[in-house]
């Protein structure tokens, strides 16, 4: 009853990415800086899965950048076989999950991900993916 009435209220708001920021307690990701040729290397390892902008359900391209979920058993491993660092600039925003997370993300990790995320590209996504799956 109560995921039909969020639904419902999901649907019919004016901006689904606000709705969705306040439901959810916002996650910092990990900032994150490589050589550009291990971050474009990164969407392939099969530990790491795409979300938010770097998803391809979310329809944006953002070259030279990857916001991804890991699991934490397989952080410390993808940080040291990629030679990845902490910045304040970062490539990378990897955000980490108890267990490694199933590929593709589920809608609802990227609609959250998306309205977190650092842009209105993102956030306009949150309302046509709501648009498209939720109707």
């Amino acid at each position: 009853m109560r995921l039909t009435r969020h639904l419902d209220e999901l649907r019919s708001a004016a901006d689904p990415a606000d709705l969705i920021w306040a439901w959810f307690r916002p996650r910092r990701p990990l900032r994150l800086d490589g050589l550009p040729s291990d971050v474009a290397d990164l969407p392939g390892d099969g530990r790491v899965v795409p979300s938010g902008f770097s998803d391809p359900r979310a329809g944006i391209a953002a070259a030279g950048m990857l916001e991804a979920h890991i699991g934490a058993d397989d952080l410390d491993a993808v940080l040291d076989d990629f030679i990845l660092e902490p910045s304040d600039r970062p490539t990378v925003l990897l955000h980490v999950d108890d267990v490694r997370p199933s590929d593709p993300v589920p809608l609802a990790v990227l609609l959250v991900d998306l309205a977190q995320g650092p842009g209105p590209r993102e956030r306009a996504q949150v309302g046509r993916l709501v648009a498209e799956h939720l109707t």
